[in-house]
């Protein structure tokens, strides 16, 4: 099986991003992922003389997902039997309970870990406490254009790590 250890070993970052970027849930990535794996364990010689090993495991992972999203569709339906529909918040109830399985701030801590420290001060001033670029240029000792600049930079970073990630935050 040292064979199999080395179709795992290349492909399962790419399986793995395929699958949270199509279900933007770390667990139910994770879970998904494992499974595609489990399942071309268990087909054995099928997947080992398949001719295309990733379009196998694309394929599994993109059924794997098909039937999570069924299976969520259910899950909806059923919620939505269940409601007050005459009540005038039914949307908002549904927004806010499957909106809340979107773990966007699992994702954007991950995002920000690759910002060195004074980044991660710029990102906090500027993004989080909505401190304007001025008075962070005059509490840092440097010129307004210098740290216009640095933001700049630390867009472009964060944009090309989305990126690699495959992550569909934007």
């Amino acid at each position: 099986m040292k064979f199999f250890e080395d179709i795992c070993r290349e492909y399962y970052s790419r399986i793995y991003k395929y699958v949270l970027r199509m279900t933007c849930q770390k667990e139910t990535a994770e879970d998904i992922t494992q499974e595609v794996f489990l399942i071309a364990y268990q087909k054995g010689n099928i997947f080992l003389n398949h001719e295309n090993h990733l379009g196998f495991l694309y394929t599994t992972a993109h059924n794997l997902i098909m039937d999570e999203y069924r299976k969520q569709k259910k899950q909806i339906l059923t919620d939505v039997e269940k409601m007050d529909l005459k009540s005038p918040d039914v949307f908002e109830t549904l927004c806010n309970k499957y909106s809340s399985k979107v773990d966007i701030e699992d994702q954007l801590k991950s995002v920000l870990s690759i910002l060195t420290p004074f980044e991660q001060t710029l990102y906090e001033q500027y993004y989080e406490q909505k401190i304007p670029m001025v008075e962070i240029a005059k509490a840092l000792g440097k010129s307004n254009s210098s740290i216009k600049m640095n933001y700049m930079r630390l867009r472009n970073k964060l944009k090309s790590h989305i990126k690699e990630l495959e992550l569909d935050l934007f």
